[in-house]
């Protein structure tokens, strides 16, 4: 993802400038995994009931049209809380 060439990359600084997901994907000869996998990864979390924040909001931005700054806003105000305090139960 750290590549100029990385299509993942590509497709997230283009969501980033505001194109919609279906503009960027008709112009793609190539697959960017991260968009299937982020929709695998919620539905997974969905599940399992198990919070993934980042994951949600990126799903939100590719799937239900949130715009990347919304997503920041959402993600700023979450409630505090421990990351691994489930983990332990």
């Amino acid at each position: 993802c750290i590549s100029k060439n990385s299509r993942n990359r590509g497709v997230g600084e283009r969501l980033a400038a505001g194109e919609k997901i279906d503009e960027i994907m008709g112009s793609m000869y190539m697959v960017a995994e991260g968009i299937k996998t982020t929709e695998a990864v919620y539905d997974i979390s969905k599940k399992m009931n198990i919070e993934v924040p980042i994951t949600e909001c990126i799903y939100e931005i590719i799937y239900k049209d949130l715009s990347p700054l919304d997503s920041v806003n959402k993600l700023m105000k979450r409630k505090f809380k421990s990351e691994v305090e489930d983990l332990f139960k």
